[in-house]
């Protein structure tokens, strides 16, 4: 029995040299689970702070570069349109001469052509009707004359050729 008992006791001190050792190892384990935690929670930390600082960083670079580059981009878009601008009114000035002067040439000729052909025409066609006026209103009275003459005519003629066919 002793060697049972010896067995006994061996299994039962092996269980709680187990229970033991186990007991140990998870509280080894949570102390290395915590250690590590936080250890851990301390590098993500600092990863992070050191990814964001280097974000910022790289931010605030793209920023003055985007800055930079509108900048850039406006002051030469800026000058190119002046430079259009200017261009286009230039252009448009000389245009405008241009068509000041060509309108000041054909009214020049217009006048031309109303002081050496119409005007005197006009003035021939004026003198002629003026003329011819003045002879119609002579020749009214005339007419007047003579159709009161073919009257008294008449009157006589009838009386004649009635006394001359009394006669007859």
């Amino acid at each position: 029995m002793s060697n049972e008992l010896s067995n006994k006791t061996v299994t039962y001190l092996l269980g709680e040299i187990s229970g033991m050792l186990e007991n140990m190892q998870n509280s080894e384990i949570a102390e290395t689970r915590d250690s590590l935690q936080s250890s851990l929670r301390a590098e993500i930390a600092e990863t992070r702070d050191s990814l964001q600082n280097s974000l910022r960083a790289e931010i605030a670079e793209t920023r003055e570069a985007l800055h930079a580059e509108i900048a850039e981009t406006r002051d030469s878009l800026q000058s190119s349109l002046r430079a259009e601008i200017t261009e286009t009114r230039e252009t448009l000035h000389a245009e405008i001469a241009e068509t000041r002067d060509s309108l000041q040439s054909q009214l020049t000729q217009i006048n031309l052509t109303l002081e050496q052909n119409v005007v005197p025409r006009l003035n021939t066609i004026e003198s002629c009707y003026v003329s011819t006026y003045e002879r119609y209103s002579q020749g009214i009275n005339q007419l007047e004359s003579i159709q009161s003459d073919i009257l008294v005519m008449k009157d006589v003629i009838m009386k004649h050729s009635t006394q001359l066919a009394k006669i007859s």
